[in-house]
């Protein structure tokens, strides 16, 4: 597997990271953003925070894929999403651990911009590397590092609550990928397009 070699300063702040359980043998990783990919904190109705399918998509994709959650927030403010979507003790699926906005990366386009290098993740958990690791998020700027790991999904707003069924195909995408050898050679660009074809 191919892996970034990091600084020993890169690896004590990596290794900061909270397992909450082990890693599994032969599972793929799945990153998952956090606001606006499976949560919209601008709803007064709680329960319509959280995207709907979520659920469905954890559970289904936590048999291929170790999860973890990424967001540009403070670790609190993760903890706080996490116990309003009620998916931090399920027995249907484990999240592995947890990444806040001080594992991001600033970088020069056009402009400044922020982003969420895998890298942080496969210089200290090796069994992760470019092969196996895939994020999905709303923000395309997150993916900028490491666009052939990436999925665009389109954002959630609670306003579509009752329609919104992103999360659903996304699960069947990720389940097609999960049989990659390198999910780097499939065009997420066309993971929507290739998602439909799979119900047909």
């Amino acid at each position: 597997m191919e892996k970034n070699d990091g600084s020993t300063g890169e690896r004590q702040r990596v290794a900061q990271l909270q397992l909450f359980h082990q890693p599994r043998q032969g599972k793929k990783l799945l990153v998952l953003d956090i606001d606006k990919t499976i949560y919209d904190c601008t709803c007064s109705n709680i329960y319509r925070r959280t995207r709907p399918y979520l659920h469905q998509l954890l559970e289904e994709s936590f048999k291929y894929y170790d999860i973890c959650l990424w967001s540009l927030t403070d670790m609190n403010t993760v903890k706080f999403k996490v116990n309003t979507m009620n998916i931090g003790n399920s027995s249907d699926f484990k999240i592995l651990f947890y990444m806040d906005a001080t594992f991001s990366e600033m970088v020069m386009k056009q402009k400044p911009i922020i982003t969420k290098p895998l890298s942080k993740i496969w210089n200290v958990l090796d069994q992760y590397g470019p092969t196996n690791t895939i994020i999905c998020d709303d923000n395309p700027d997150n993916l900028v590092q490491n666009p052939k790991n990436g999925i665009l999904v389109a954002p959630y707003y609670f306003k579509n609550f009752s329609t919104d069924k992103e999360l659903q195909y996304l699960q069947n995408y990720l389940k097609y990928l999960s049989e990659a050898e390198d999910v780097r050679k499939v065009d997420h660009k066309k993971w929507k397009e290739i998602e439909m074809k799979l119900r047909k």
